[in-house]
C-alpha cells in the first residue's frame, strides 16, 4: 500500500492513520449522543412533513415521466 522510504514518511502515515481513526470515533460518539433524545412533537411533525412532500414530487415526476413516453 504505502511504501514509506525514511523514519519520517513512516511516522507521517502513521500519525495520519491515528487521526482518522480518533476523528471517527468522536464522530459516533458525537452521533450517538445526539440520538439518545427522542424527537420532539415539532421534529416529528416537521419530518412527516418532508415525507409527504418528497412522496408527493416523486408521484408528481412519476405522472410527468408517462405522459412523455
Amino acid at each position: 500500500m504505502f511504501n514509506p522510504k525514511s523514519p519520517l514518511q513512516a511516522a507521517a502515515i502513521f500519525l495520519a492513520g491515528v487521526g482518522v481513526i480518533a476523528y471517527t470515533t468522536l464522530d459516533i460518539h458525537r452521533t450517538a449522543t445526539l440520538n439518545e433524545k427522542p424527537m420532539t412533537r415539532q421534529q416529528a411533525e416537521a419530518l412527516q412533513q418532508y415525507l409527504n412532500e418528497k412522496k408527493h414530487e416523486a408521484a408528481t415526476n412519476q405522472l410527468k415521466q408517462m405522459g412523455r413516453e
